[in-house]
């Protein structure tokens, strides 16, 4: 039987008792290195436990006035003869920021509303003259009409005159009829004397009668004069406002016409002067913007474009980094602003155009910005229409939450 009834093992083991124990020898080195790295683990740990990191949306926006601005615009085409303002500039309503001259020409080579303007003024003048022409015409029938109707009541009252006359004939006349007709009852007197007595009577009552008919005929024609006198000033009112018509017709088209030949663009607001590139000799055509005006005292704010994945932990007063793309971060670092107001509906790439690149449906987010200005450049400012990056803060997450958050994803889905 060749098994041993000790194992190998043990026995080398009995024999190095005999001379001590093993120790294993740690220089100073390794124990404080081995320290070191200990503590920089549990810092570590506590570190991707405690330390939170902010989680943001990036977006893009532009900036805008929030006083407003307003496009002028020309009306019509033309081309530049005068500039009276430039970019920078303070105007006021109405104040005039550029002349423009008409662009139609005939055959030979004249502008065309300069001859329409001739024969307009031409027409206006011939107007006026016959507007002249007619006061002193209807003066004259009026002053005919009156002298006429002043000799009508002298003849009037002479008729008058004559026929108290006849009536004091007539009265006399019946007196010698009654004593006629007295004596020749008595038959004093001869039959044809008595008739030539009613004779007499009759034809002087004929005559009254006939002064009668005279009198009111004339009545009649004083009538009918003193009513010309009354229609002559309401048929020259008549004329007059024909000839006024006219007139107001030609000057419209006159101030027409100037207009086409030289007009000039007014500013419709109080505001400063923006993108204001026209110069003498441009060619403007219809419904150019010509120049934009800012309120004088306006304040930017920030137009954001938030996708709606993001809209759940966006609210007012949230923080918001910008980076304008005119002025790199690496060299201006960001700009801070709060979230002032967040729409409520949606907006469709398909149905807005933006100012920006946007290819899905978002919400329209406002935010005011502190700084007008960088810093470090006191004599540049912000201006309406920089565009910009903008990372929204959404949320805070630990390290380790960060670390495992695609482990809690598996753990949802399982």
């Amino acid at each position: 039987m060749n098994e041993k009834l000790f194992r190998t093992e043990i026995l080398y083991a009995q024999q190095g008792a005999q001379f001590g124990e093993a120790v294993f020898y740690q220089p100073l080195t390794v124990r404080l290195m081995v320290s070191f790295l200990l503590l920089v683990f549990v810092g570590f740990l506590a570190f991707i436990c405690t330390a939170e990191i902010k989680q943001t949306q990036q977006v893009r926006g532009v900036l805008t006035a929030n006083g407003g601005e307003v496009k002028v615009y020309g009306g019509k085409s033309g081309i530049v003869t005068d500039v009276a303002v430039k970019d920078g500039d303070i105007v006021s309503a109405g104040d005039i920021l550029a002349t423009l001259a008409g662009t139609h020409h005939d055959q030979y080579g004249q502008r065309m509303p300069d001859q329409a303007l001739q024969q307009t003024e031409t027409q206006l003048n011939q107007l006026k003259h016959r507007k002249v022409v007619l006061t002193e015409r209807f003066d004259a029938q009026l002053q005919k009409i009156r002298t006429q109707l002043l000799g009508m009541q002298n003849t009037l009252n002479l008729l008058k005159e004559e026929q108290g006359i006849r009536q004091l004939r007539v009265q006399l006349s019946e007196q010698d009829f009654q004593a006629s007709d007295k004596l020749h009852r008595a038959s004093t007197i001869s039959e044809r004397t008595f008739r030539q007595s009613a004779s007499t009577l009759y034809q002087l009552q004929q005559q009254v009668k006939a002064g009668d008919l005279a009198i009111e005929q004339h009545r009649q024609a004083m009538a009918e004069a003193e009513q010309q006198l009354l229609i002559i000033p309401l048929l020259a009112q008549e004329e007059h406002l024909v000839l006024d018509n006219a007139i107001s017709k030609l000057r419209a088209r006159q101030h027409e016409l100037h207009f086409q030949r030289s007009f000039t663009i007014t500013a419709t607001r109080d505001g400063i002067v923006s993108n204001f590139v026209l110069r003498v000799g441009d060619v403007v055509d219809t419904g150019e913007p010509l120049v934009t005006l800012l309120d004088p005292d306006t304040k930017l704010e920030a137009l954001l474009y938030l996708p709606s994945r993001a809209l759940a932990n966006v609210g007012k007063e949230t923080p918001v980094m910008i980076s304008y793309d005119a002025y790199p971060y690496q060299t201006y670092g960001s700009f801070s602003a709060q979230i002032t107001s967040v729409a409520d509906s949606v907006m469709d790439p398909r149905e807005f155009l933006f100012p920006v690149d946007v290819r899905e449906p978002v919400y329209l987010v406002k935010a005011h910005i502190a700084d007008q200005g960088p810093s470090s450049e006191s004599t540049q400012r912000f201006r309406p229409g920089l565009q910009f990056s903008a990372d929204i803060v959404t949320g805070e997450q630990t390290v380790w939450e960060k670390l495992t958050s695609p482990l809690r994803g598996v753990t949802r889905r399982l």
